[in-house]
């Protein structure tokens, strides 16, 4: 968005209306070549306009630089992104562009917890537009995946600075709080694909919230509905539900300040409202659809225990993030913050919590201050969890909240707030041209750090023979992590007291770069745990997926069991067998369907059925009941079903699978003979099965799993056909792709379109 407006002025530039003096530098001759003049005064026109351009973006272009310097590691391809961004988000989007290049919906996702529906996941990206994209350029690689992750990045720096200066504060400082935010706790330790589209769209859609409270237009209208889409389709459904929250009482707030001051445009503030909500819901259909109809099979769509939502809480020992975020980024000292231990820092800076803490001492009638204080307090109480009853009321009387687990993650939500405070704060400090406050709490906080280093090394058993920086960064414990950047801490609060009382700069640069230079050292030194895997490299990591990935075959699937856990590769601690072409019995998610939840409760009844292969025919079928599973090539149907097909199986020979091909939301197997067909793959309302071309009712099997009855013989082959069908989904898809170009292209329109004057 910011960028726009610079490649506006080129093209106005390019399509001005030519003046005299233009006619008169082109007469006597059409060939620009022979006229140097001319030449001469496009080329300082171009150069002027460029000069303009980077002068009025300079906080932008260098907030970008700094993105992609601190994070260099990404950004450059040069070490990986692990956790929960290999395990779960990278084989999603691998499978969803192979489907989606093959000229096929995402409907169905083979290989995860034995088939699973990922249209259904919001956090799959089946439907996210980025992820569309992509499929443009071939397969979806392991640069692919740092591309899109550091494009969002991108996005929460420029779209925080963004919400910052509709907020009122200056560029400068609104520029600092976007460095603050993209180097943050929330960022620096939590490498979730769709956490990371959360944290990119949800100050973008702020900014563009309070914009429209001001003035009213079709681009801002467009502009947050299509934000609003790309939130919901990429997003963790938990932000967007927060969001959701805010921006009602947002505008009910609005809405009602309006009418109290009977401004003209109050009405048409809520209709444009009600505008944005319904080309969200047009845009983002498909999911909403994909959802709605799964809601009965898929455990993850329905309320969670109060225990399992209090999961990830920030424990009151986290919050020492906020002065030492190196202290709670570790799983070994897991147990002594009694939090996640990568969702567990809420570093803002040292310089911003200077601020907030000063802020009320220097801002004591702004009402800003006051809203965001309360903002930031009411969330930081809910991240606490079940400690606290301020979490009890959101989960039991607020819908939505009993959703989730992770209350650490509202961190997006506070830390922005926090970052406000800290920024309407500097304003008012460089306006009075005031920094006395700001060095008295940097020498107070330098001692406070020097005191902790020294208590903690005395009341510390405190031991660094680790072997290694790295080492030394990943495995201390608590003690060691606190005593090392208290001192740290210590030494860059002195410098910049010194800097800022003696250096001849100006105070605005050395806190600008004292901040940077304080959030990049933070961030990489919990990065380096919990972020990227510094024992292999991009390359490394896209050879190996794409000189060992092929697709599924029966021969790899012999025992579905197996299955699991395959770490012959590094960084893969969950499994390279999806990109083997192998079925899994565990996924890379807890995305997984009821009636399979069930089963694998039960390992004596999961351990047989899932011993056999994907694919198997057999003659031998037996009533359900957990009693009687206990062997392999048996295929297990309910009671009703049993009666009909078993006198069809009597005295039957065997029957062989001769050939198995998987494609994308389709299976077709080759079959000689006749027999109960077996496919380990989770029963689901949208499959369907073919044999020789006529529909056969689909049997549920081994509890959970599809079964046919193919009635052949053993000199025929049979061609048996499963295929998974949404057509309702398909018909909310066509409706969400024409909205979503619709909207984007009238976004366009009035980006680039001027009305002439009357």
């Amino acid at each position: 968005m910011a960028f726009y407006s610079g490649f506006l002025i080129i093209l106005s530039a390019h399509h001005r209306p030519r003046s005299s003096t233009d006619r008169m530098s082109d007469s006597g001759s059409d060939d620009m070549g022979s006229n140097p003049v001319g030449v001469t005064f496009l080329q300082i026109t171009m150069l002027n306009i460029a000069k303009d351009f980077v002068y009025r973006k300079r906080f932008e272009i260098l907030l970008i630089i700094i993105i992609l310097t601190g994070y260099y590691q990404i950004s450059f391809f040069i070490h990986p992104l692990k956790f929960g961004a290999v395990f779960f988000h990278y084989p999603w989007r691998y499978d969803i562009v192979e489907n989606i290049r093959h000229g096929a919906l995402p409907l169905w996702y083979f290989q995860q917890h034995v088939g699973v529906p990922v249209y259904a996941d919001p956090q799959s990206g089946a439907w996210y537009p980025f992820v569309w994209l992509f499929s443009l350029f071939g397969r979806y690689s392991y640069f692919s995946f740092h591309i899109e992750f550091t494009v969002h990045i991108l996005i929460a720096g420029l779209g925080m600075m963004w919400f910052a200066k509709e907020l009122n504060i200056s560029k400068f400082t609104s520029f600092l709080l976007a460095v603050a935010y993209v180097f943050s706790g929330v960022f620096s330790d939590n490498v979730l694909t769709s956490w990371v589209i959360s944290y990119a769209w949800i100050p973008v859609i702020m900014a563009l919230t309070v914009r429209l409270s001001k003035t009213l237009s079709l681009r801002d209208i467009t502009a947050l509905s299509l934000s609003l889409s790309m939130l919901i389709l990429g997003g963790y459904p938990a932000f967007t539900i927060v969001l959701a929250y805010v921006i009602i009482i947002f505008t009910a707030y609005t809405f009602y300040k309006k009418t109290k001051l009977r401004t003209s445009d109050r009405w048409p503030y809520l209709a444009t409202q009600f505008a944005v909500v319904f080309l969200t819901l047009l845009m983002t259909s498909v999911l909403l659809l994909s959802v709605y109809i799964s809601t009965d099979y898929i455990g993850r769509t329905q309320p969670v225990p109060v225990s399992f939502a209090n999961q990830g809480i920030l424990s009151a020992k986290s919050f020492i993030s906020l002065l030492l975020p190196y202290s709670v980024s570790g799983i070994d000292i897991n147990s002594t913050i009694i939090s996640y231990f990568t969702m567990a820092n809420s570093y803002i800076g040292l310089i911003p919590l200077f601020l907030v803490v000063l802020s009320p001492f220097l801002l004591k009638k702004n009402f800003n201050l006051k809203l965001f204080f309360a903002i930031s307090a009411i969330l930081i109480l809910y991240s606490m969890g079940t400690n606290l009853v301020v979490f009890k009321i959101f989960y039991n009387y607020l819908p939505g909240f009993d959703l989730f687990r992770f209350p650490n993650f509202i961190r997006v939500f506070f830390i922005p707030s926090l970052l406000i405070i800290a920024g309407i704060t500097l304003d008012e400090i460089i306006k009075a041209k005031n920094y006395k406050p700001l060095i008295i709490i940097s020498f107070v906080f330098t001692i406070i750090f020097v005191l902790i280093a020294v208590i903690t090394f005395i009341i510390s058993d405190i031991s660094f023979n680790t072997g290694g920086l790295y080492n030394l960064l990943k495995n201390v414990g608590f003690s060691q992590r606190v005593f090392i950047q208290s001192i740290l801490q210590s030494i860059l609060l002195f410098i910049f007291i010194l800097g800022i009382k003696y250096l001849k700069f100006s105070k605005k640069t050395i806190i600008a770069v004292f901040l940077t230079a304080d959030m990049i050292f933070s961030f990489q030194m919990n990065y380096v745990y919990t972020g990227y895997a510094v024992r292999t490299s991009v390359t490394d990591t896209d050879k190996a997926i794409k000189n060992h990935s092929h697709k599924i075959t029966l021969e790899n699937n012999k025992a579905i069991w197996e299955n699991n856990n395959d770490t012959k590769y590094y960084l893969f601690d969950f499994g390279f067998d999806p990109y083997e072409g192998k079925i899994r019995v565990y996924g890379n998610g807890s995305f997984k369907t009821n009636l399979f939840d069930s089963l694998i409760r039960d390992s004596l009844v999961s351990k047989p059925i899932l011993s056999n292969p994907v694919v198997y025919i057999t003659n031998k079928i037996k009533p359900l009941t957990p009693a009687a599973v206990t062997d392999t090539n048996v295929v297990y149907l309910n009671k009703d079903v049993y009666k009909k097909f078993s006198y069809k199986l009597q005295n039957r020979k065997p029957a062989e699978i001769e050939n198995v091909v998987f494609e994308p939301n389709k299976v077709t197997i080759s079959v000689k003979g006749s027999g109960m067909l077996a496919f380990l793959q989770n029963y689901y309302p949208g499959w369907k099965v073919f044999v020789n071309g006529e529909k056969q009712d689909l049997l549920k099997a081994n509890l959970s799993f599809m079964g046919v009855f193919v009635p052949g013989n053993k000199n025929t082959e049979s061609r048996v056909v499963f295929v998974y069908e949404r057509n309702d989904v398909k018909a909310a898809f066509y409706i969400s792709v024409i909205s979503f170009i619709s909207v984007f292209l009238i976004f366009l329109w009035t980006m680039f379109y001027k009305r002439k004057p009357a």
